[in-house]
Order: structure tokens, then sequence, then C-alpha cells
């Protein structure tokens, strides 16, 4: 079920915003990702594409998330 919802949320997404996200850059400082989202849930992925983590109604909870939407970088 988890797999599905990654699945779905990644490869079809409603928009998808540039952002930066903690552990992602050098040292696990905050490093670049895109933010794939789909209804208020979020998939984190690197640049690549490579998967970084799902966020349950991360538009609504996650900082990070927030400061992209809202054009800034956090």
């Amino acid at each position: 079920m988890v797999l599905d919802k990654i699945h779905d949320v990644g490869s079809n997404p409603e928009r998808v915003i540039p952002g930066t996200f903690a552990g992602q850059g050098a040292n696990g400082a905050r490093g670049d990702v895109f933010f794939r989202v789909k209804g208020n849930d979020v998939v984190v992925t690197k640049p690549d594409g490579t998967f970084v983590t799902i966020l349950k109604d991360g538009v609504t909870q996650n900082p990070s998330v927030q400061s992209a939407l809202k054009g800034g970088v956090r």
C-alpha cells in the first residue's frame, strides 16, 4: 500500500516544486530536491529522480514543503 502511494504520487504529481531538504547535501546539510505534490501528500526526490521519502500531509505539515510552495528556499 505504501509503495503504491509512493508510485502514484511520484509518477502522477499535480505539480513538481524545487526546494531543499535536510540531509540531502554534502555532510548531511540541506540539499536540492524536488517535491512531487499530489493532494496534500508529497514524494521527495533528488534532482536525478532518486526517491528520498514520502510525506503524508506534507503540504500542510512540513516547513520545507511549505517554504518551497511559497517560492522560498528553506
